[in-house]
């Protein structure tokens, strides 16, 4: 097995530059998701570290070979592709064996490898057909396969899961997990579903227009985001963002909302105290924005008046949106029980922040305050 090291790695097409001075270490085993909007570079250092592209500039390592010049069939990585790029006219079990023989391994041989990794995936009864008879699910386990019996240092998966439907995507999910457990191969994951990448990944890089904004296990992400970026893409829904000042007063220091005022914790204030009278943006989850009782201590300074606008029941949970008062009149959700499905559009509410729980950005930077 083997560790990947991206080393100030950028590539650039004509005037347009995909990816800017990258740098990412896989630790040996371990499985990665580099995650993000489309366009943000996830998929080409994928094929960077495949050598499916070039890259312009800087260094990738598998183990301690620098790979930046070796041809993609002697780099040891298997690569599995959205689309699963199965040959329509072979069987699964060709299409499984194809790499083999080009690498012209013995018959004996390729039998023996397709055949374990076809049962390690349940696939043995499926081996004489053809991809036009096999469901999404089983050509993505085909796909797989095909790349088990390389034996390889390093597995890429790009967007893998993204043809299959709902159900059978969580199903696939955990079946490669247990798949990673069981081989133990490095892996990198591309994928632009957030769920995706915080129920698979050891850590997740979260990037943005070619740059990462942040690697972290899923709970750092999640607790301690770096900057607005991230908050707002990892959680679901997504983080309520609103625009505010910070006041002193009476001694004690207030997120002013223009339309609702509340306290800063104690806690928090040597992290925040150097931003009182100016603009910053004030963040808190959706299951953290209560409404009626609470699980959280409920006075004045942590209590807001709210306007339901709309109400989405999702089964034991519903997603409330908001507004605050004029004249701000910012709009912000809550995700709350059934007890919300009581909730009229129009009604006047109470709505309770757990403080706690929240988060502060700079303005002008959008880099975490706290």
């Amino acid at each position: 097995m083997a560790r990947v090291l991206i080393k100030d790695v950028s590539k650039r097409y004509g005037e347009v530059l995909a990816v800017k001075d990258m740098n990412l270490d896989v630790k040996d085993r371990e499985f990665i998701v580099l995650v993000g909007p489309s366009g943000c570079g996830k998929s080409t250092t994928l094929r960077m570290i495949a050598g499916l592209e070039v890259i312009t500039s800087g260094e990738i390592y598998i183990g301690d070979r620098l790979i930046n010049d070796v041809p993609p069939k002697d780099r040891k990585v298997a690569m599995v592709f959205q689309e699963y790029a199965l040959y329509p006219h072979m069987t699964a079990y060709d299409n499984i064996a194809f790499g083999l023989k080009v690498r012209h391994e013995s018959r004996r041989e390729i039998d023996k490898k397709v055949r374990r990794a076809a049962q390690m995936l349940e696939l043995t009864e499926l081996l004489d057909r053809k991809p036009a008879l096999l469901s999404g699910g089983e050509r993505q386990r085909v796909a797989l396969c095909r790349a088990i019996v390389r034996n390889p240092d390093v597995f890429l998966f790009d967007e893998p899961l993204s043809n299959l439907d709902a159900k059978l995507r969580t199903q696939a999910r955990n079946d490669l997990i247990k798949l990673h457990r069981r081989l133990g191969v490095t892996s990198i994951y591309v994928t632009h579903d957030q769920t995706e990448a915080m129920t698979m990944g050891d850590r997740v890089a979260v990037l943005s227009h070619g740059v990462i904004q942040q690697v972290g296990t899923p709970g750092e992400l999640y607790d301690h985001p770096q900057n607005k970026h991230v908050a707002g893409f990892i959680g679901s829904p997504a983080m309520n963002f609103i625009e505010c000042k910070l006041v002193k007063k009476d001694g004690k220091i207030w997120i002013d909302g223009k339309g609702f005022t509340v306290k800063v914790p104690d806690n928090y204030i040597p992290l925040i105290e150097s931003f009182i009278n100016k603009e910053i943006i004030f963040g808190i989850r959706p299951e953290n924005v209560y409404i009626g009782r609470a699980p959280v201590s409920s006075n004045e300074e942590n209590t807001i008046p709210a306007v339901v606008e709309m109400v989405e029941p999702l089964g034991t949970e519903v997603v409330v949106h908001l507004t605050s008062p004029d004249p701000g009149k910012h709009g912000f959700i809550s995700l709350s029980g059934r007890e919300a499905l009581r909730l009229r559009r129009g009604e006047r509410i109470k709505v309770i922040f757990d403080l706690s729980k929240m988060h502060a950005f700079e303005k002008d930077t959008e880099k975490a305050i706290m």
